[in-house]
């Protein structure tokens, strides 16, 4: 892709010869008051400001730095600009040094706002605050005759994203068109897309604007259609000396929607249906399990409530026997009871069966009735048991 160079006088010279002509001495100091310039974002595109400097412009706003509680880092601002912007409630929020930063400061980072040098200057590169969409619902209202006192902004250059939208058939009619006669291609002004600028944040400031929902969409360089992008991919919006794809309106980026949902949701169907299937196996494994320990519990609460008749009728439990080491317990089985070796535990004698579960099935098992130290009551495997 060919290089673009503005033939237009660029945003950042114009503000920085508006700084020096307005705010310096003729020594070349600025003079005026020390702003901190920024702008919100939701993920899904710009926020008004609570503080904005133009009736025009009511995304950009200012602050004194000074008005920042010490030390000036990155948690800080965040919080002081969250704060006087309704926004003290976010659940997640990220400070950017500017607009083109393709990385969140640290919390931790010292910022130099004293001097008038450093972060959020200018307007023209302000620094950016991005929050979570559901967090800009639950704003706190801004004050009321705020905005009587603003003027309007000088005339800036816009830069745009174009793009044509497509189903899997044709081409859709653009929300964001602005040709009378063609309503197929649309734009975003580069401004309202959140930081970091890279496909993804693109791909879902246009999906806001479009109103797409519940949709997956890809991004494809041109109109052609062969050069697919990459989400994690870095675009150079604000860069006057670079170009983008979708720079042009005779080259718009083109985004299908649906083609790769409707696959996907095809494939989700299919593996729903296998999912349910499995489920309903082992749902009718689950209840042939329970339904047989079930009986084996109530045989085995019938074998106790045949042993407390047999003490009743003087009938004791008088035998004993030391639990021996086993393979395994067995404790996890219905009306078995918990082994310990070495316990010693007393039976009636008389040998009976219970079942127990393994990998294959359910399986016989003979033993006694007998009661523990503790007073409990339950089935004791034959192999885990020396008389004494």
């Amino acid at each position: 892709m060919t290089s673009f160079v503005s033939t237009s006088r660029s945003r950042s010279s114009y503000a920085r010869s508006l700084t020096q002509d307005s705010l310096s001495s003729p020594g070349g100091y600025q003079t005026g008051p020390r702003y901190l310039y920024y702008r919100l974002y939701s993920k899904d595109g710009p926020i008004q400001s609570h503080n904005p400097i133009y009736h025009n412009d009511p995304f950009i706003g200012r602050i004194l730095p000074r008005h920042i509680t010490p030390p000036h880092t990155g948690i800080s601002v965040k919080n002081y600009l969250c704060n006087v912007e309704g926004l003290a409630g976010a659940t997640s929020s990220a400070l950017f040094e500017s607009l083109s930063c393709q990385a969140a400061l640290e919390e931790s980072a010292q910022l130099s706002l004293r001097s008038h040098h450093g972060h959020g200057l200018l307007e023209d590169e302000p620094m950016a605050v991005v929050v979570e969409a559901h967090d800009v619902r639950m704003r706190q209202a801004a004050r009321d005759g705020q905005s009587k006192e603003l003027t309007d902004a000088d005339l800036r250059e816009y830069r745009y994203v174009y793009y044509c939208i497509y189903n899997k058939d044709s081409v859709m009619p653009s929300k964001m068109s602005f040709i009378p006669d063609d309503n197929s291609l649309g734009r975003i002004d580069t401004l309202s897309i959140a930081p970091p600028h890279t496909v993804a944040s693109l791909k879902r400031r246009i999906m806001n604007a479009e109103g797409v929902i519940n949709q997956t969409i890809n991004l494809f360089k041109d109109t052609d259609g062969e050069a697919l992008m990459n989400e994690t991919d870095h675009i150079y919006f604000l860069d006057p000396l670079a170009s983008y794809p979708g720079q042009t309106e005779d080259e718009p980026i083109a985004i299908v929607c649906g083609a790769v949902f409707q696959e996907s949701r095809g494939k989700d169907k299919e593996r729903q249906g296998k999912d349910g299937k499995r489920r309903r196996r082992d749902e009718g494994r689950r209840r042939e399990d329970s339904d047989t320990q079930l009986r084996e519990t109530r045989r085995v609460d019938g074998e106790r409530e045949l042993s407390h008749e047999i003490n009743d009728a003087n009938h004791a439990l008088s035998r004993r026997f030391k639990v021996t080491p086993t393979r395994g317990s067995l404790s996890y089985s219905p009306g078995w009871l918990a082994l310990k070796t070495d316990e010693i535990m007393h039976t009636d004698g008389i040998r009976t069966s219970s079942k127990f579960k393994t990998l294959a099935g359910w399986r016989a098992c003979y033993g006694y009735i007998a009661i523990n130290s503790t007073g409990q009551t339950g089935f004791v495997p034959e192999h885990a048991i020396t008389f004494l």
